[in-house]
């Protein structure tokens, strides 16, 4: 399975089956507070004296960080914030607003290809969120947990020390099964 996205295109149509096939998960009767791990942080309704558009923009710089690999950018914030607002503006609820953002972060390229923005041709080396996801692809078969993702943000994943005990932590995770699995 390929999923380098420097290597890949989405055709219109298959981007459009990858939104159905998200939407159908964010909107299931399954989807709900004792299913999702994400449900406190991302989609629970704020406090009734919180500012609703830092509430957004919060959880969505969060989410967004952890489905694309790395941190989001300004723009990329804004543009999903922007929508998820105008849904709460129009009468959604905060919960279908979010659910609807994250809808269109789970079919979006970002989140289902591999980009990695400072390699060409292995001249450049891996920038510490690459490493973070390459190790987690192929160790877990999934995306970076917290633990990564918050290392490479710091810069010290690519410490050898820091690597060392990274590498021991995922080989003793019940994750590491999928790679034995696939191997």
């Amino acid at each position: 399975f390929d999923n380098r996205g420097d290597h890949l295109s989405l055709s219109p149509l298959l981007m459009e089956e990858f939104l159905k096939l998200s939407q159908s998960i964010m909107f299931s009767r399954d989807m709900g507070p004792k299913t999702s791990g994400a449900w406190g942080w991302m989609f629970q309704e704020p406090r009734k004296d919180a500012d609703v558009e830092e509430e957004v923009h919060s959880r969505l710089n969060k989410f967004l960080t952890r489905a694309f690999r790395r941190p989001v950018d300004e723009q990329t914030l804004e543009r999903y914030a922007t929508y998820t607002l105008g849904q709460i503006k129009a009468g959604e609820s905060f919960t279908e607003a979010m659910k609807q953002a994250a809808s269109a972060v789970l079919a979006s390229p970002n989140f289902l290809y591999l980009y990695e923005l400072g390699v060409n041709d292995h001249a450049e080396p891996l920038d510490d969120f690459e490493l973070a996801s390459r190790l987690s692809f192929y160790l877990w078969g999934s995306i970076p947990d917290k633990q990564l993702l918050d290392l490479a943000e710091t810069g010290r994943l690519s410490d050898p020390a820091e690597l060392d005990r990274q590498l021991d932590r995922m080989l003793n995770d019940p994750k590491t099964k999928r790679f034995c699995d696939a191997f």
